[in-house]
């Protein structure tokens, strides 16, 4: 089965203290922030997956090794024309407009992940609900409810308690590559 594979890196360079004392010159250098590797495949115009790996230094204080783990491994199923059903570890529809919107994620963290309001992915199912406006032709109308675990992409679950995750939207969900307004709402709660 054919499918795409692709990647993306994050590197820069810390030039901290500078001019401090020998010692702390030891925090200049390059680093390796981020790196995402994924591979995508249409099965059928009705199935298809994607798996998404990401490595990143968890612990930024002792610069110890890298970590890669499981950030996507879902597989969705088109139900109907603009309905979906997705299955596994997933991106949570908290996040989704929010960082296309926002359109510089590699440059400034989003206001949900500043403020850990929920995590960007987790393990479970979901249905998105994609139909056109009858008023504006170019716009559409976007609805996603998810069923998680609750802890996010980088825990197991850990209780008994489901995060169920609300997303309505109007409008262009992709501001950072077309123009255009969206306006909308999430709701979750664990």
């Amino acid at each position: 089965a054919e499918g795409s594979v692709s990647g993306v890196s994050y590197f820069s360079y810390s030039m901290k203290n500078m001019n401090a004392d020998l010692e702390s010159e030891k925090e200049r250098g390059f680093e390796l922030n981020r790196v995402y590797l994924t591979y995508k495949n249409e099965v059928s115009d009705k199935v298809s997956f994607k798996f998404q790996a990401d490595m990143q230094n968890t612990n930024t204080t002792e610069k110890t090794a890298y970590y890669m783990y499981i950030k996507k491994a879902q597989l969705d199923l088109k139900v109907t024309n603009g309905a979906k059903l997705i299955i596994g570890m997933q991106g949570m529809n908290m996040f989704n407009v929010a960082e296309k919107n926002w359109g510089n994620r590699f440059l400034r963290k989003t206001a949900m992940d500043m403020n850990k309001w929920s995590a960007s992915a987790d393990l479970g199912v979901g249905v998105e609900l994609s139909m056109g406006c009858p008023f504006i032709e170019s716009n559409k109308i976007y609805g996603s409810l998810l069923v998680t675990n609750g802890e996010g992409y980088k825990s197991t679950s850990s209780d008994n308690y489901e995060k169920i995750s609300f997303q309505a939207m109007y409008g262009e969900n992709r501001l950072d590559k077309k123009d255009g307004f969206n306006i909308g709402t999430v709701y979750s709660t664990l």
